[in-house]
């Protein structure tokens, strides 16, 4: 009987020595989906600035950015090396015209954590055509420790290129 109140004893310190998590109140959520929702805010604006120094300080090293295509998959590196310095090099003027965003937060395997959904118009000047493009977007991004780990992209590109005077034609046979 001894032993088996030693035992007791221990089990019963042993469980009692486990941390417990406090609850996250809805306070504290809101307060972390507004820090997460102004970096992107804050990503956002330094795009329209072409300020890619602010961008990648906004940025994880394992950015990962996808869309608007199918097959549309940059990392860190090329988009900030070849993709951005490449854009900036044809647009002028860009500015987002925010409709809403809000966060939403999963732990859905593969895609858990805090992710800021932006619904927007979005304008530019193109240089080569010398024409105002003005279009819808829509973003998720990903964002974990303060950082965007993924941005995924959505938005018409054939309304982009109609915009700029491309025409669509079937092949002939």
């Amino acid at each position: 009987m001894k032993k088996l109140l030693f035992l007791s004893g221990i089990v019963l310190l042993l469980f009692s020595c486990t941390q417990q998590n406090p609850p996250v109140t809805k306070e504290a959520e809101k307060t972390k989906a507004d820090e997460n929702i102004a970096l992107v805010k804050k990503y956002m604006a330094a795009y329209e600035a072409e300020d890619i120094e602010t961008m990648k300080s906004l940025s994880d090293d394992s950015l990962v950015i996808v869309g608007p295509g199918h097959k549309d998959l940059l990392g860190y590196k090329e988009y900030y090396e070849d993709w951005v310095p490449g854009i900036f090099d044809r647009e002028d003027s860009r500015h987002y015209n925010v409709i809403t965003m809000t966060q939403i937060s999963t732990q859905q395997e593969g895609i858990a954590g805090d992710w800021v959904l932006c619904w927007a118009d979005f304008s530019y000047f193109d240089l080569g055509t010398q024409k105002t493009v003005k279009f819808p977007i829509h973003f998720a991004s990903l964002v974990k420790d303060g950082k965007i780990k993924m941005i995924a992209r959505y938005y018409d590109q054939l309304d982009i290129y109609n915009q700029l005077g491309f025409e669509l034609k079937p092949v002939k046979e």
